[in-house]
């Protein structure tokens, strides 16, 4: 399917194209057709985001393109459905048996070097096929292992993972191009007042002037060896780095865990996923118990993300909330689990990234580009001064070759020499500072460009605070309660919960509508919680108000769970009652969940939801997120019919439990420090702006 993007600007249109998401070869087909026709001027196709943008004559309409490029679609998919096989995902593999070539070039004995050029042949030689992108999220675990031919108790035998990897290529990321040593030298040269000083120095040399040129093009040289010896011990370091760090990924193959180089791993593979293991490449989850991966290299999120076997029902979502996969790169940090590869090398979610930082042209630094922008201005401004001064002196009978040498030494003496120099000394010290704290700078510039940062964003939760929560207050039925070691608190004076119904009936809710994982080891007071840290305290608090989770979770199993999303603040869960009722438990965003309740617990009764009861617990909810407390509202129903997805909108409201998160320690300092080098600091959270405006 071809859709219209944008077509604001005449001439110029970008349209959207399914097929091409992920397919290297539709793009070079689309780029390499589309040219022929004769009034298509442009086009460039990205296979990372599915769009074409093509640049053509006014004259023509947005329409008449996308058809034209439909036109070009349908013959590619016909030709290239000819060329394919009909049968399962393992009889496709076949074709790529005829190539030859079943030597393994990962193995251990071959040296890095070696093994990296034999890899390239390899790829060069199997021509490695385009993995389409799937939304494997959305399919259940045993479709995906059928799909993909996967077998979750063996594994893939040698015959497959040869064929597969023939087929797919070896699971390895796009390589950053190295720089060359001509490539760093050139660099530190390439500017204008050096290709002023360099022509200054050449007519000095020409007009007799040889002590002036061997001065000049000894300034140009020393900043030259400078800056070339700086990045080209970085370059090596880099390089270096690369041959130490060699990850392994356990396999599940012909019933037995096997440890393999990472670039081994193929479609179809079995992982084990453990703590502390690498994910070698993006796959499916389809086993898990108490499974945290820790994603922040993807997603910049800080914690651990908690995984599931479960299908999702949402297209297109985030990568941070598909918990049912696990991407390549990213760490395991608790529980355990397997998974079946789903895509490898730079079909991954890593790979894609990579390629499209590589595709990204390098911005200029403020510094290179004030030192371009003066030098411009110097080099036109002594060209107009040495011109004028020459077409004078040469009016005024002066020889062309005494005017042509005191124009040069004008040129030369106007041309801050000294500047370039200066500039490569400072960053060469700048790089060395940082290398002694362990910070590898390819280029000089960038030591500048860390100087000039303006401001800088911090994630609050797990970042400025310890993420470890802990329930303060509760308010429910018109009282605040304090919570402590000891209890819950009235007035300083302890309450039982159980004679409470409106705080039984919240600690109810604190526990079912959870995913935190109970374990009990026989007595009530050693029990493991494994969850997030929010979901962990609001467990605990029940625990301290008398809740037993496990039996209580057991009288009341899950059938539906929901989650929080960008457009709904909240999570709700459905249990199983007495009379084939549904038990509806609520917790989120209080402003969101107060919306939907039309009546209240208080005073052991059911009661209905007035104006004034509203407005009180608007206020105390802005009280509590003014002490820096992390705020959330809970509220419940019971109703006969079983509407799972969708939540009623009579809800009853039980509360509000508000629960602090301490800052770390030294962040108060490191603030300070920024502010005091005029560097802005933005604090990003998705608490209430009370909440975070008293963190800060």
């Amino acid at each position: 399917m071809i859709r219209i993007v944008h077509a604001k600007v005449p001439g110029r249109t970008r349209f959207k194209v399914a097929e091409l998401y992920g397919s290297d070869i539709l793009k070079k087909h689309f780029e390499i057709q589309l040219l022929q026709v004769h009034f298509i001027q442009k086009v460039s196709a990205s296979p990372l985001t599915g769009n074409v943008l093509v640049y053509y004559d006014t004259d023509q309409k947005p329409s008449e393109i996308q058809r034209v490029i439909e036109s070009f679609l349908i013959l590619w998919s016909g030709a290239d459905s000819e060329k394919k096989k009909a049968g399962s995902f393992s009889d496709a593999l076949q074709e790529a048996d005829s190539v030859g070539i079943e030597k393994d070039f990962a193995a251990e004995a071959i040296p890095f070097k070696l093994k990296e050029w034999l890899n390239k042949i390899h790829r060069f030689l199997t021509h490695p096929k385009a993995q389409k992108a799937r939304s494997w999220y959305l399919k259940k675990a045993s479709d995906v292992l059928t799909e993909l031919a996967g077998d979750a108790k063996s594994g893939l035998t040698a015959k497959d993972v040869r064929l597969r990897q023939d087929h797919f290529g070896l699971n390895l990321l796009p390589e950053s191009k190295s720089r060359s040593g001509w490539e760093i030298f050139m660099g530190q040269i390439n500017s204008l007042p050096t290709y002023l000083l360099a022509a200054a120095a050449g007519v000095s040399l020409f007009t007799g002037g040889l002590f002036d040129a061997l001065v000049i093009m000894g300034v140009v040289a020393a900043n030259a060896f400078i800056g070339y010896r700086t990045e080209s011990e970085a370059e090596k370091t880099i390089r270096s780095l690369k041959e130490m760090v060699r990850p392994v990924a356990s396999v599940l193959r012909e019933g037995k865990v096997r440890t393999e180089p990472v670039e081994n791993v193929v479609i179809g593979d079995v992982l084990i996923l453990k703590p502390g293991t690498y994910v070698a490449a993006d796959c499916r989850i389809f086993e898990a118990a108490d499974l945290s991966i820790d994603e922040s290299m993807l997603t910049g999120e800080s914690m651990p993300i908690f995984k599931h076997t479960h299908s999702l029902r949402r297209r297109n979502i985030p990568l941070g909330d598909r918990l049912n996969m696990a991407f390549m790169g990213t760490q395991v940090t608790g529980g355990q689990g397997r998974a079946l590869v789903v895509s490898t090398g730079c079909y991954t979610e890593i790979g894609k990234l990579q390629k499209m930082l590589q595709e990204t042209d390098r911005p200029e630094t403020p510094i290179e580009r004030q030192l371009r922008i003066m030098g411009d201005q110097l080099v036109m401004l002594c060209g107009l001064i040495c011109g004028v001064v020459f077409f004078l002196g040469f009016l005024r009978g002066y020889g062309l070759v005494q005017m042509l040498r005191m124009a040069i030494s004008l040129a030369a003496s106007a041309v801050p020499e000294g500047l370039p120099a200066a500039a490569t000394i400072n960053f060469a010290l700048g790089i060395r500072n940082m290398r002694k704290h362990r910070i590898l700078i390819r280029r000089l510039q960038a030591v500048e460009t860390l100087g000039a940062i303006q401001t800088v964003c911090l994630d609050k939760t797990g970042t400025l605070t310890w993420n470890r929560m802990a329930v303060q207050r509760i308010f429910a039925g018109g009282n605040e309660y304090t919570v402590s070691g000891h209890g819950i608190l009235l007035d300083n004076q302890p309450v039982i919960p159980e004679r409470i119904r409106e705080i039984q009936d919240l600690m109810r809710v604190c526990v079912l509508c959870s995913e935190t994982k109970v374990k009990s080891n026989g007595l009530k007071q050693d029990l493991e919680l494994r969850g997030s840290s929010t979901e962990n305290a609001l467990v605990q608090l029940a625990i301290i108000a008398g809740v037993d989770p496990t039996a209580l979770r057991k009288r009341h199993p899950l059938l539906n769970l929901n989650y929080r999303t960008e457009s709904r603040h909240f999570m709700f869960t459905c249990h199983a009652v007495e009379n084939s009722e549904v038990l509806f438990a609520v917790k989120g965003s209080p402003p969101e969940v107060l919306a939907l309740c039309t009546r209240q617990m208080k005073n052991n009764v059911i009661t209905e939801l007035t104006g004034t009861d509203r407005h009180q617990i608007d206020l105390e909810n802005e009280q509590m997120a003014g002490r820096a407390l992390r705020v959330m509202g809970f509220a419940f129903c019971v109703k006969k019919s079983a509407g799972e997805n969708r939540i009623p909108d009579d809800l009853v409201w039980l509360g509000l439990v508000g629960m602090a998160d301490p800052i770390r320690d030294g962040v108060k300092d490191l603030i300070g420090h920024f502010h005091q080098a005029g560097i802005k600091t933005v604090m990003i959270t998705g608490d209430q702006s009370a909440t975070a405006y008293a963190v800060a």
